[in-house]
């Protein structure tokens, strides 16, 4: 978002990475939009709404789940003692080093965000359930809607709440559950008609089916039903995170072995039972410790969309950000309940409020060596790479880091180290780590292996455009136009909507002389920041040889401001003016010409070299003729004017 305006903010709301112009995570996207325009790409602003974001949400979590322990069926009990326990709780939730994932790590706001709007959601489902006057009621209902949409818009996995709004009214409000339910079956209708509607709705428009999960399978190593048993294994894992959260143990990108039946690796059918019985134990448990038991149950509802059908990676930290705020409430009841049995054995009582603050100092002290990690894209994917030496992730992608700050040789190792591994995420995956090879080879001037890693990425992905586009770069190079034109057009089959492929077709038709032709191709080039410069300098000499001189310089003077030390726009404008008969102002402009390259003598005999040699194909002929008089008698100099 560069300007406040209906448009860009539709632009932000409707921004599908998969599917440009569709509706995408709306809520979170905004934001996002809203922090590039405040400090682009700075990211101190991103992280401080981040922090700002897990503020407010720990906030409505002590008020949720001190709301909770005064609810008429707990006052009696934990009033008393509401404030305490709610603090702590939320403490231990708050400073967790597990949720660096979710917090240090900007793009995952998303995950965030829905939490913070979650938990406000749950805040306003008790207020308005206690509400003595309808007024409250109505007021608090509202917000608690208003919050429910605001936390599905940042992260689908919200659509569970209506769900924990059951859950918490079976469990911590009504005293009779049957009654309830024949009371209630009605409203518990719409609320799964809700839950349906919405899943309907989002599917059909950001996937165009509801069974797509099944499609996105054939690009992972593993099945349907094989992630289904790991992720039995992988919510155990997620328990021991929450548990015992040492930074040793956190990690971007864990590798987990895929079970391939109930019985192997044999941890499965053990994870499989556990959960199946600690489930089966909550709700058996939920009349007698309905906390303990809604607090757990929770913990497993909402881990229910990322951890069943869907084809999305086996593990990631952030994803407990939701399904773990109510986690640490039963085991701090325990304690308070120590504290209290330990009324009158003061040394007692001084021990374990010494546990509770070395656990709180603990988590925190592991956040923030946790963070040192995150400091730098490169060091990031180091500790990943000495955790999970076995996949091929960590190795590209430190791979990928190296490549930026320009450790090439530390690239090729990684890369190769990638190809080697025996995790994969994506079954693709090898061919961008044959691309990346071809890149760095690229720019160590090695240009046989750069052709050689590209070729191989096509044997494995014929339609890889990447590697097309850039096979068609060096064959160019090389003056082999034939390889060079059937490698472009390739990659246009593969990709018409690149906008880097785009430009490379421009040049290729503005070669060939069919500049009629090159013209949409420049257009959806110039769509790119990047790009923007080269496609309308391309698309100038385009009007330039249909004859349409007066919009050549209108492009050609938009490219000066662009980049005003680019000479090439300025020989051309300088040629129309004079062909135009503005003689005056083509002396004027070819007096900033030398007095440019008066202070630059590689930009003097880069005008030199585009005089005599007339340029490249695609510059069309700059005329010496016109163009070295004016440059000679410029007002600026005419003793240091350019030679012929």
């Amino acid at each position: 978002m560069t300007e406040l305006s209906s448009g860009h903010v539709k632009q932000a709301l409707f921004s599908n990475p998969g599917k440009p112009g569709t509706l995408y995570r709306p809520v979170a996207c905004l934001s996002f939009a809203f922090n590039y325009y405040v400090s682009g790409f700075q990211v101190f602003s991103y992280h401080l709404i981040n922090i700002s974001i897990h503020f407010v949400a720990c906030v409505f979590l002590y008020l949720s789940v001190f709301h909770t322990l005064n609810l008429p069926k707990f006052r009696k009990q934990y009033a008393f003692k509401s404030h305490s326990v709610a603090l702590v709780a939320t403490m231990l939730w708050a400073v967790n080093p597990v949720h660096v994932q979710a917090v240090t790590y900007i793009v995952q706001r998303m995950a965030s965000l829905a939490g913070m709007f979650y938990i406000m959601a749950i805040y306003c489902y008790i207020k308005a359930r206690l509400a003595p006057a309808k007024p409250g009621k109505i007021l608090f209902a509202g917000a608690c809607v208003f919050s429910f949409v605001m936390s599905f818009g940042s992260k689908e996995n919200a659509v569970l709440l209506p769900l924990s709004f059951v859950l918490y009214e079976i469990l911590l409000i009504q005293d009779g559950v049957v009654p309830w339910f024949r009371r209630n079956w009605a409203k518990l209708l719409v609320v799964f008609s809700v839950i349906i509607l919405l899943s309907f709705v989002y599917f059909l428009q950001r996937k165009g089916s509801l069974l797509f999960f099944l499609a996105e399978y054939e690009g992972r190593p593993f099945s349907l039903p094989q992630r289904l048993l790991t992720e039995f294994r992988v919510v155990l894992f997620y328990l021991s995170l929450l548990i015992y959260p040492v930074p040793g143990r956190l990690n971007i990108a864990h590798s987990v072995e895929i079970s391939t039946s109930f019985w192997d690796p044999g941890s499965t059918a053990v994870s499989v039972l556990f959960v199946a019985i600690s489930v089966a134990v909550l709700v058996s448990m939920a009349k007698k410790h309905p906390l303990i038991s809604f607090s757990y149950l929770f913990f497993f509802l909402n881990h229910l969309i990322e951890s069943s059908v869907f084809a999305l990676e086996l593990v990631f930290e952030h994803r407990n950000y939701i399904p773990s705020m109510f986690f640490f409430l039963p085991p701090v009841i325990g304690i308070s309940g120590l504290l209290e049995i330990f009324a009158r054995k003061k040394a007692m009582r001084t021990l374990v409020s010494a546990f509770v603050a070395l656990v709180v100092i603990s988590f925190g002290h592991s956040t923030f060596v946790r963070n040192f990690a995150w400091k730098s894209e490169k060091s990031l994917w180091l500790d990943a790479v000495n955790k999970s030496p076995d996949q091929f992730r960590t190795h590209h992608n430190l791979g990928s880091a190296y490549e930026r700050d320009g450790l090439l040789i530390d690239a090729i190792a990684q890369f190769e180290e990638a190809l080697a591994s025996p995790i994969i995420h994506q079954k693709n995956e090898k061919t961008i780590a044959y691309y990346q090879l071809g890149k760095v080879y690229n720019r160590l001037g090695n240009t046989g292996r750069a052709k050689a890693s590209y070729e191989r990425a096509v044997e494995m992905d014929a339609g890889f455009s990447p590697a097309l586009r850039d096979l068609a770069v060096l064959y160019d190079r090389e003056g082999n136009s034939e390889k060079a034109d059937s490698y472009l057009i390739k990659a246009m089959e593969a990709n018409p909507e690149d906008p880097l492929i785009n430009l490379n077709m421009g040049f290729y038709w503005l070669r060939k002389g069919l500049v009629d032709s090159a013209i949409d191709h420049l257009m959806i080039a110039m769509e790119e920041k990047v790009l923007k410069p080269d496609a309308l300098y391309c698309l100038a000499i385009v009007y330039k040889h249909k004859g349409w001189l007066g919009r050549a310089a209108v492009c050609f003077q938009e490219i000066i401001a662009l980049n005003p030390k680019d000479l090439r726009p300025r020989l051309h404008l300088i040629e129309i003016l004079a062909m135009r008969g503005h003689e005056a102002l083509a002396r004027q402009k070819a007096a900033e010409v030398v007095r440019i390259t008066d202070q630059d003598e590689r930009l003097r005999l880069q005008v030199l070299d585009l005089l005599i040699n007339k340029g490249q194909a695609s510059d069309v002929t700059l005329s010496a003729d016109i163009l070295l008089p004016l440059l000679r008698n410029s007002e600026h100099d005419p003793s240091r004017g350019l030679e012929n």
